[in-house]
């Protein structure tokens, strides 16, 4: 008796296996985009936050020269000028702050008989601001 054995071989060919990989290479590309959209929210949700938290500082600091009655002094460098360099400034390179804008003004909001100074601050990243705090101070 002449007995013949067949042996049945189970797998995939070559070709099966590169289609699958470029299917899922194909099917994968659309995520890829959708991660690196989210990864620019992040970097301008912190770039926003690094912005807010400068001019608070500066804000901080205007009101702080009123309270001691040193409003004679406040310009629009004094925030650059009195407060330490901003921390972590050499992530944000392009981030700037500024005191703009401070008129006296002798009517509208002001009190009668006093001076005030409508005070802006502005914190502007790649030239667009980001962040602006705006408000009167009484001499």
């Amino acid at each position: 008796m002449n007995a013949t054995f067949r042996s049945k071989q189970s797998g995939v060919t070559l070709l099966e296996l590169v289609l699958v990989i470029v299917t899922v290479g194909i099917l994968t590309a659309p995520i890829a985009s959708g991660f690196k959209i989210l990864g620019q929210g992040f970097g301008l949700n912190r770039e926003l936050q690094m912005s807010a938290a400068i001019a608070q500082e500066c804000a901080e600091h205007l009101l702080q020269l009123a309270r001691n009655g040193d409003v004679a002094t406040i310009t629009a460098s004094t925030c650059d000028n009195d407060l330490p360099a901003i921390p972590g400034l050499t992530e944000f390179s392009t981030i700037t702050r500024e005191t703009l804008s401070i008129p006296d003004l002798s009517g509208g909001a002001c009190p009668s008989g006093e001076t005030c100074l409508d005070v802006t601050v502005t914190v502007s990243v790649s030239g667009n601001a980001r962040s602006v705090i705006q408000f009167l101070l009484v001499k």
